[in-house]
This record gives structure tokens, sequence and C-alpha cells, in this order.
């Protein structure tokens, strides 16, 4: 609730600072933003995915690469933790949208 009204309060602070506020061009701003965030994410899961059968294949090596496996698992948590913040902009961008 906080972060919404944050965001909120910076787009009406920015939009009275250059030329004031528009709620149409707030809206097609917003629904452009939600389908840009849909093909970061879209390209991160890709990615992701990708990146998970290469740690598969370096632990099914003879000898197995675990370091090299391990790093790049840390790799693939902070991904899914983009995701996740893609995920939770695209949803606060709907319900400003929506508002």
């Amino acid at each position: 609730v906080v972060a919404s009204f944050g965001f909120t309060f910076l787009l009406l602070y920015t939009g009275i600072m250059f030329g004031g506020f528009s709620a149409s061009k707030l809206k097609a701003q917003l629904k452009m933003a939600v389908s840009r965030i849909q093909i970061a994410s879209n390209k991160t899961v890709a990615l992701s995915k990708q990146k998970m059968r290469e740690v598969a294949k370096m632990l099914s090596e003879e000898p197995p690469k675990e370091e090299k496996a391990k790093i790049r698992a840390e790799a693939l948590i902070r991904d899914d933790n983009l995701i996740e913040a893609y995920e939770i902009l695209q949803l606060e961008c709907e319900l400003i949208h929506e508002r």
C-alpha cells in the first residue's frame, strides 16, 4: 500500500512539475508500461530456463562442475527474484490504470 502511494505521489508530483497532470496520458503510459514489463519478464523467464538447463548439464558431467553450478544457481535465484519484482510492478501498474 505504501509503495503504490509513493509511486502515485511521484507521478502526480512530476506531472505538476512538468506541465500538469493528464489522466489520459497516464493511462496510456501505464498500459505501455504493463506491456513492456511483460516483454522483459518473458525474456528473463526464457533466459532463466536456458540457464537451468546449463546447470543441469554441468551437474550431469563426469566429474561434475559443482562450483560453477553453484554460482549459476545463485544467478538463477536472482533471476527468480527479478521475475517476482516484474510481476509486482505489473500488478501495481494495472491497479493504478484501473482506478
